[in-house]
């Protein structure tokens, strides 16, 4: 059958099935997660810090199951953090399509 991020979560389906189920729920909780992030409309400074450190806690969780953050999820988790004076700075160091959506979170934009 086609299971939700079987094709993007690197894992074959001869490793461990443990493993590969996990790398599916991975990939498919950060695809699922970032879409909703585009669907946030702006939010205070304390808000977005939080939602950033919610992200890594999620990151810490995927991490220690041996599945880290998709590298989108990592940038919006960096940049939701950041002190509003270093995000341009820090945002120069990710992919633009996380910048624009991290910036309109922030009511930045």
């Amino acid at each position: 059958g086609n299971i939700p991020g079987a094709k993007e979560c690197g894992e074959s389906a001869d490793s461990a099935p443990v493993d590969f189920l996990l790398g599916c729920v991975a990939v498919s909780t950060c695809t699922k997660y970032l879409h909703q992030l585009t669907l946030v409309q702006a939010v205070g400074h304390n808000s977005a810090r939080q939602l950033g450190i919610d992200i890594g806690y999620l990151g810490n969780v995927l991490e220690d199951l041996g599945h880290p953050l998709s590298s989108e999820m990592s940038s919006a988790c960096a940049l939701l953090r950041v002190d509003v004076q270093d995000f341009k700075t820090e945002s120069s160091k990710h992919p633009v399509n996380i910048t624009n959506m991290v910036k309109k979170i922030r009511g930045m934009s």
